[in-house]
């Protein structure tokens, strides 16, 4: 069975019981085909990382009415393909392993393990779901909840950044340590995932979508251009997105870019012409290749037939 690190700080969850854990059933076999882990699997290794009490625990039947999503839950849920094999699962045997829950206020309860199965008996038109209700303060709900992801395997490097960062900003992790032990990995990796946080604005959004496209070991390695280039940084994050360049071509990418940008900004040219008598101020931007034009009002006819009518004047004889 596995085991999970032991949970730390307000809400520490210690080692189960071996008797209770002994008088588990086995999980089935899980096929090929099927998901790296199956949710009987998930939920035998979220028990096994919480000391299971039968004075807090009850199984029992709950409206899918009342059941609402882990606020802490950052990963989003499985493709549409693997929601309709659950369903299909569930049609021929039923929810086998029961979901597990804690109660919140105004009657409801919150998914600790076992989003995947509550939308796929939504989907199916269930009105009812077996759970196992736990008595779980924020800190042990947290805690548990990405000791589960993280043991799944699927996380990308950015999704265990944000399991990380959910439990450092909510103050249930207090230190790289505490981090390290919730999470089962060393306290250099938490260093590596916590480079994310130097990412700008808009090469977060990148990751939100493509959240596979960058590991932790480059993401420590190039934070130094995401705090320092971050517009070209997001530019090259854009470029990685779309398969046009490879995690270790970033740095490079970045600094040419950053070159090409410093040598256009050096070449550029800035005029005001201010007509009072319009109240209007004429801005341009030109280089020796091109010219922009700002001005309010500004008659794009009238601009362009100028233009045409004195390009012998304004252009110099190309030499061919």
């Amino acid at each position: 069975m596995a085991k999970l690190s032991g949970l730390i700080g307000a809400g520490k969850i210690g080692t189960p019981d071996k008797s209770i854990v002994d008088a588990m059933p086995e999980a089935p076999t899980v096929s090929p085909a099927q998901n790296s882990l199956s949710d009987q699997q998930e939920v035998r290794m979220l028990e096994s990382s919480i000391a299971l009490d039968s004075s807090v625990m009850q199984t029992v039947e709950l409206p899918i009415s009342s059941i609402r999503p882990s606020p802490y839950q950052v990963r989003a849920l499985a493709d549409d393909e693997y929601i309709e094999s659950l369903m299909n699962s569930i049609v021929s045997s039923g929810v086998i392993s029961p979901i597990i829950v804690r109660k919140i206020p105004a009657g409801e309860y919150e998914v600790i393990a076992g989003h995947h199965r509550v939308e796929a008996s939504k989907k199916l038109g269930k009105t009812t779901i077996t759970a196992v209700v736990k008595k779980m303060s924020d800190s042990e709900a947290a805690c548990a909840l990405t000791s589960d992801n993280f043991i799944r395997k699927e996380l990308s490097d950015y999704e265990k950044y944000k399991h990380a960062k959910l439990l450092k900003e909510n103050g249930f992790c207090r230190s790289m340590r505490d981090l390290g032990s919730v999470l089962g990995v060393s306290r250099q990796l938490i260093g590596f995932l916590l480079a994310f946080d130097e990412y700008p604005v808009g090469a977060k959004d990148i990751l939100e979508k493509n959240p596979t496209i960058i590991g932790a070991t480059t993401a420590n390695e190039v934070k130094d251009l995401a705090k320092s280039h971050p517009d070209i940084f997001t530019e090259a994050l854009e470029q990685l997105a779309n398969g046009k360049i490879k995690q270790n071509q970033i740095r490079k990418w970045v600094e040419d870019h950053f070159k090409q940008t410093n040598l256009r900004t050096a070449l550029r040219h800035d005029v005001k012409i201010t007509r009072p008598e319009l109240g209007v101020t004429v801005k341009l931007a030109f280089t020796a290749k091109e010219a922009k034009i700002q001005c309010e009002g500004l008659d794009i006819e009238a601009l362009k037939a100028l233009l045409e009518a004195n390009l012998d004047k304004l252009i110099k004889k190309v030499a061919t």
